[in-house]
């Protein structure tokens, strides 16, 4: 869950190095996805979430690369910017 998002946020951000913040950061972005008050709840964002969980650590590490001065890319829009980034799996249709 967090070095997808880690990584994206870095490419987007365009930051030149990896900070202690970026990886904290990409780190409270993955705790904030659980609720640890459920009984057996799970230390990790459920693996059929993992798109929209890499999007939200990415968001957080690129928001925390410009506070640490090492982003070359700003963005005014920092959830679009990661959505646009993002692998998109589609597959031509075959007619076999």
């Amino acid at each position: 869950m967090l070095y997808p998002g880690l990584g994206l946020g870095i490419i987007v951000s365009g930051a030149k190095h990896v900070t202690d913040g970026m990886l904290l950061a990409a780190a409270e972005a993955v705790a904030s996805q659980v609720n640890p008050t459920d009984l057996g709840a799970s230390l990790l964002p459920p693996v059929d979430n993992l798109r929209a969980s890499s999007a939200t650590v990415a968001v957080a590490v690129a928001k925390q690369a410009v506070k640490d001065g090492v982003a070359a890319k700003p963005h005014d829009n920092w959830v679009q910017a990661v959505q646009d980034a993002m692998w998109q799996p589609v597959y031509p249709k075959l007619d076999i």
